[in-house]
């Protein structure tokens, strides 16, 4: 077990997910992560980003986003900083009542809750004009 940190800053665009993945394969090695944990986390923060940066800001805005992620013994930390607007992802979507047929499913809608279920933890908060969201993934 390898506790590591790391901080990545990003554009809020689509376009620098390929880098921000990359980077993020890269520390799950050298902190000794799972596979599976590898997965989880390379899925939360493509969840987490891509809403922020389709959903969060006006077109045009251009921000950089604070991706950090701690390695601590059995868990992995991870927080998201930027300026987009307010949305609580810590409110954990509704289950749906019964699970969709296959072609009926829509993009959207799954991702937040597949977040929550995967994750400790997950908190959001407002601190001045950044909004910051705080996750804790199981190793």
């Amino acid at each position: 077990m390898n506790d590591a940190t790391q901080v990545f800053e990003v554009e809020n665009t689509i376009e620098a997910l390929g880098c921000l993945t990359e980077d993020l394969a890269r520390f799950a090695r050298t902190s000794g992560l799972d596979d599976m944990t590898r997965r989880t986390l390379m899925m939360v923060v493509e969840e987490l980003f891509t809403n922020t940066v389709h959903y969060g800001y006006e077109e045009g805005a251009v921000d950089t986003i604070s991706i950090s992620v701690e390695r601590v013994g059995d868990r992995v930390d991870l927080v998201i900083r930027d300026k987009a607007r307010a949305f609580d992802v810590a409110r954990c979507p509704p289950y749906p009542d019964r699970p969709p047929k296959l072609e009926d499913i829509e993009v959207g809608g799954l991702g937040l809750l597949l977040v929550h279920n995967f994750a400790r933890s997950v908190a959001s908060r407002r601190d001045g004009a950044t909004n910051v969201t705080e996750v804790v993934l199981p190793v």
